[in-house]
């Protein structure tokens, strides 16, 4: 079953829109792992997101079709790997509960 357990918002610039990323981690584990590489110093944290078939971010917003009580995912991410995000980047970790399978 595969679900979006948090959401990752990057921006590069100030003026730049933000990127979003979703991940399959739960938000708690998201944030622990970011506030540890933070104190020691490093540049890039190792984050799973879920990907298209092209390795491109996958965009949820552009794949589901909502109804007045549900959703429906047209197409579910072909898979999900590990992203190098820079830390200074991310401007928000949320916290999600979207299930791609069942809704």
């Amino acid at each position: 079953m595969e679900r979006i357990n948090s959401i990752i918002y990057c921006r590069r610039f100030e003026k730049d829109s933000e990127t979003i990323a979703y991940s399959p981690a739960k938000v708690d584990e998201v944030a622990n792992l970011i506030e540890t590489k933070k104190t020691n110093n490093e540049i890039f944290v190792c984050l799973p997101v879920f990907v298209t078939s092209t390795y491109a971010l996958y965009d949820l917003d552009a794949n589901v079709t909502y109804g007045s009580n549900s959703y429906i995912v047209n197409n579910k991410p072909d898979n999900f790997c590990k992203f190098y995000i820079p830390i200074k980047d991310i401007t928000l970790v949320q916290g999600a509960d979207i299930d791609l399978d069942n809704h």
